[in-house]
């Protein structure tokens, strides 16, 4: 009797040790905050994305500005205003 007796009051003492409450809580909270991360890191991302496309558009459009400005330069040597 003494044996179960000694089980029992060890299965309260770890019950005692780990609140299983508290680790819930701080499962939950983990959670929470990886998530955070994630979805910072994935706003991150796609707003880079973002810059770069916008940084290409810009060079190709100014590319297209250099080209007619070269344009409008050759055909004003050839046939200027009077």
């Amino acid at each position: 009797m003494s044996e179960n007796f000694q089980e029992k009051d060890a299965g309260e003492q770890f019950e005692k040790i780990i609140d299983w409450n508290k680790v819930k809580k701080d499962f939950k909270k983990t959670v929470c905050v990886i998530m955070v991360c994630i979805a910072c890191l994935a706003g991150f991302i796609t707003y880079n994305t973002v810059q770069e496309n916008k940084l290409k558009n810009a060079v190709t459009a100014n590319n297209t500005i250099t080209s007619l400005q070269q344009k409008i330069q050759s055909a004003y040597t050839t046939f200027p205003y009077r």
